[in-house]
Parts: structure tokens; C-alpha cells; sequence
């Protein structure tokens, strides 16, 4: 467990994923290869959107900040617990978040994955929300349920959704084909998932390793020293 050390790798990729989301890189980068079409989608400026965040945390506060700092004044959180400090010095509007989907153009989730949180974002969800929301989850995708986002996606065609991860990784993934979820079948300006790329910045690695070597070091040291 390495808490807080990737916080600012992950705000960096975030930002940088709402503005090639936004831009319709994914989607242009198809085109171009199929050569399907040229498509020149016009970029709307962070200060002009609306923001929303599930989560305040250390990785959600960063991201409101730059954010803020940008020029966006319409920001939106929902947390387990509310953060009123965060508020006053983000200028953050507390809300629920079936009325947060209704009013912003992109959501982040940062919350952290657990049964608490798991399926948190569903079809009640998902139903309020804009009809252009664009989704980018940084947390556990179980966050959003599998089967209710791809129902969301399919009948709301200008909706998107951004997963640095997948409901099954690494070995476990055997791409669209076999994607038991039928997520991966959907189009780039609908869908766009990667490998949990978010924390792989190399200070961020690097500080990650050195606290995990520390922590084994101590364990080992306390079991020595209880012989």
C-alpha cells in the first residue's frame, strides 16, 4: 500500500485524457488509419465546461485545483464524506450525484474501488445524466456497473465514457471478441479503455518502490524483532 504517491502522475493523466477525449483524438487516429474520413471535431475549452468529481480525495482535490486554476468556475463534487475545507478553497458546490449528472459535461471518478463503492454509478444513474456526459473513470471501472454503462452508451450515441482499466485485465482480457461485457465492441467516440496508465509516471514508480521496499524492510524488522 503506497497511499498519496501517484496523486499528481494521476491528475496529469486525467487532464491530459479529457483533452484528447474531448478533441476526438482516439476516434481521428481510426479515421486517418482506415482512411474513413477526416473528422475535425471541435475542442470546447476546459474553462467553459462543467466539471464534476465523485471523490475528494488527495487525487480529486489535485485535479479541481488545476482545474481551477485554469479558469473553470463550475465545479461539482460528491464524496463519502464532505470536504468542506476543499470547498471554500476550490470553490467546489457540494450535490448529489444524480444531480451532478444532470448539469455537468464531464465527470471524473476518483473514489476509491471497494463494496461500498462498487456499481455506484448505475442505470438510475446514468439515466439523469446529459445526454453528451462524458465520463473519465480513474478508479476501479467496477465503479461503474458493466451492464448499465453499455446500455447507457448504445442508446445515448453522443455519450462517452474514458476506463483506465478494465472489469477483466492483464491475462484475464482477451480483447472485444471475448469481452464477456460487449464494452469493447463500441466505437472510440463512445469508448476509450487503457491499461492502467494513469500511475505509470517514473518518479511517481520509483517513490512507489522505495516506500514498498521501506514497509517490507520494517515488517521484517518487527517479526526479527519479536523472536
Amino acid at each position: 500500500n503506497t497511499p498519496g504517491l501517484n496523486v499528481l502522475a494521476v491528475a496529469e493523466f486525467t487532464l491530459a485524457m479529457m483533452t484528447a477525449c474531448t478533441a476526438g483524438i482516439f476516434e481521428s487516429i481510426e479515421c486517418v488509419k482506415d482512411g474513413s474520413c477526416w473528422p475535425q471535431t471541435v475542442r470546447p475549452s476546459v474553462v467553459d465546461q462543467s466539471v464534476g468529481i465523485i471523490g475528494m480525495g488527495n487525487i480529486g482535490q489535485e485535479v479541481a485545483k488545476v482545474l481551477r486554476e485554469k479558469g473553470c468556475r463550475n465545479l461539482y463534487y460528491w464524496s463519502r464524506h464532505r470536504k468542506y475545507d476543499a470547498e471554500l478553497s476550490l470553490g467546489l458546490n457540494y450535490t448529489s450525484i444524480q444531480e451532478m449528472v444532470e448539469a455537468v459535461d464531464c465527470l471524473f471518478i476518483h473514489i476509491a474501488g471497494c463494496e461500498d463503492t462498487y456499481g455506484l454509478v448505475d442505470r438510475a444513474v446514468l439515466e439523469k445524466s446529459k445526454y453528451n456526459l462524458s465520463i473519465f473513470n480513474m478508479s476501479s471501472p467496477r465503479i461503474i456497473c458493466a451492464e448499465s454503462l453499455k446500455n447507457h452508451l448504445r442508446n445515448k450515441p453522443e455519450a462517452f465514457c474514458f476506463i483506465d482499466g478494465y472489469y477483466n485485465e492483464g491475462v484475464d482480457n482477451i480483447g472485444a471478441l471475448g469481452d464477456p461485457y460487449q464494452l469493447l465492441t463500441l466505437p472510440s467516440r463512445n469508448l476509450v479503455v487503457t491499461s492502467h496508465l494513469a500511475g505509470q509516471k517514473k518518479d511517481a514508480l520509483r517513490a512507489m518502490l522505495l516506500h514498498a521496499i521501506a514497509e517490507l524492510k520494517n515488517s521484517v524488522d518487527v517479526v526479527k524483532n519479536a523472536r
